[in-house]
């Protein structure tokens, strides 16, 4: 599990923020097959309001993309 799954998966929203900013691998995927992305969707109380998960799970879905365009 990388920071970046911990903080989506605890629904530290600064810290996602933080490490998107300085390009962390936003497809690292875990063990089971799971990438940032999956823990915000997983763990939607974590954050303060669904919108606010909902908005950094569209930050790091438009960093994926681009991720991926980009190879």
């Amino acid at each position: 599990m990388t920071p970046l799954m911990v903080a989506a998966q605890h629904g530290h929203t600064e810290i996602i923020k933080f490490l998107i900013l300085h390009e962390v691998d936003v497809l690292f995927e875990d063990r089971s097959g799971k990438i940032a992305v999956d823990y915000i969707k997983n763990a939607p109380r974590a954050f303060q309001s669904l919108s606010e998960a909902t908005m950094v799970g569209i930050i790091l879905i438009q960093t994926c993309i681009t991720s991926i365009l980009l190879i």
